[in-house]
């Protein structure tokens, strides 16, 4: 019997959250078994992901969405004497990791920052970003993949951090698609700040942001304020197909961000 070989066009489906420590990991797993957006993805980038009874949340998520699926975690730092890491899930029938990297993001000693940031972060817990660097396969293509954490406070100090991934991005190996997905933590008082000077290095360097038309991510529900804090950029040569969306699942105080992007191969 012949190999039948699909004539459906590449793609891709990726989803970022953050898991809020995994605090309620049991949530995040009931959601993940009952929304249908969870089915069929290649690509999981977790944030604030951390270990329950020493099981780390990405293998539990890993777990969650079948026996094809394969993780890799990465703590950054202890937050109040828990882990904190950043990971990825992927569908190990559909995406081949040639290599994946850590990215250390500057600190505040780092950054070029203003007297009066530089004076409200001192007062701030230390912490060491880090990014994830994953170059895989997917249709025979290869895709670069980053998945972020920026800081909670600073206008240029965020600015310093995701122009680094920017950076980095731009002295490693040409990729077919080179996606950027995470919590950059843009919060707003009112409309300031507009973050402006983030989407124009994005798109300087060549990134589209897919997830602009999403309005939230996070919500502190007891003061009932919302902020669009979660995002997927995409740097590709070629045209691309692609659609968004988010989901109000409960589990964090962040919601599940998701894409489908078409169009990246022949």
């Amino acid at each position: 019997m012949g190999v039948i070989e699909s004539t459906a066009p590449p793609r891709l489906r990726l989803c970022t959250w953050n898991l809020h420590l995994g605090l309620r990991l049991a949530s995040v797993l009931e959601s993940i078994e009952r929304e249908e957006d969870f089915n069929d993805l290649d690509l999981v980038a977790l944030q604030e992901a951390s270990e329950q009874d020493g099981r780390e949340d990405a293998r539990a998520i890993a777990d969650q969405l079948g026996r094809d699926y394969r993780h890799l975690q990465v703590k950054a730092h202890l937050l109040r004497g828990r882990v904190q890491a950043n990971a990825l899930v992927w569908n190990s029938k559909r995406v081949q990791i040639l290599s994946e990297d850590v990215l250390k993001l500057p600190r505040l000693v780092e950054s070029d920052l203003s007297r009066t940031e530089r004076t409200l972060l001192r007062v701030m817990p230390r912490q060491q970003r880090t990014c994830l660097v994953f170059d895989c396969l997917v249709a025979g293509l290869g895709i670069r993949v980053y998945v972020a954490h920026l800081d909670v406070m600073g206008y240029q100090h965020k600015l310093a951090q995701f122009r680094r991934i920017l950076s980095d991005s731009a002295t490693r190996d040409p990729a077919a698609m080179t996606i950027l997905a995470g919590d950059l933590n843009t919060f707003k008082m009112a409309t300031r700040p507009r973050w402006t000077r983030l989407r124009a290095a994005a798109a300087e360097a060549g990134f589209e942001d897919l997830t602009s038309d999403i309005r939230w991510t996070h919500s502190m529900r007891r003061v009932r304020v919302r902020q669009k804090l979660d995002a997927i950029f995409v740097s590709c040569e070629r045209p691309l197909r692609y659609q968004s969306w988010s989901v109000d699942l409960p589990g964090s105080d962040h919601i599940p961000v998701f894409a489908e992007i078409l169009g990246f191969a022949d």
